[in-house]
């Protein structure tokens, strides 16, 4: 082979790669890449150690960037009408937050930690872990394990993307 026909043989590669790298990016996106963006609530359960599940949620957004920051809400359904006309009181149920994140490509976690919150009881908390996976345009988010008044429960909430 020629020193030419090396070149040509090599810029030809370097073409179609480049041709073909959209098409193939999709598979290749990292985790965080794959999360960025606004995500709506689809479901939102709660499911407890002795098998009972509760649906409490009829809304919610999330939204991640690829800088590491997140804001998360879920608003409750049956929500009592508020007394006192004090608009910055919340009305529950509602679970609110924000904070940061780390992403475990291997294991498809995201580590987070929350700054504010709706309440009081989730401000500060570190090391929380969401298990994420897909399912076609449906984002699955599992939490570890909380503990409630009613036992142990563990949140499972599936997103689609915002339109």
């Amino acid at each position: 082979m020629t020193v030419l026909s090396r070149i040509m043989w090599s810029a030809s590669v370097v073409i179609v790669t480049a041709v073909m790298s959209p098409t193939l990016a999709p598979a290749q996106q990292s985790l965080v890449q794959k999360i960025a963006g606004t995500w709506t609530l689809k479901d939102a359960r709660e499911e407890f150690q002795d098998g009972h599940t509760k649906t409490p949620f009829i809304t919610g957004q999330a939204m991640f960037d690829v800088n590491w920051h997140f804001i998360y809400f879920l608003v409750g359904k049956d929500r009592a009408k508020p007394s006192g006309g004090d608009l910055r009181a919340p009305v529950g149920p509602l679970v609110a937050f924000y904070g940061n994140y780390t992403a475990n490509e291997t294991d498809s976690t995201l580590l987070y930690n929350i700054e504010y919150a709706s309440t009081t009881l989730l401000e500060g908390m570190k090391g929380r872990v969401w298990t994420i996976s897909f399912n076609g345009d449906v984002m699955r988010i599992v939490a570890t394990t909380l503990q409630t008044p009613e036992g142990p429960m563990t949140p499972v909430n599936e997103w689609t993307r915002a339109k």
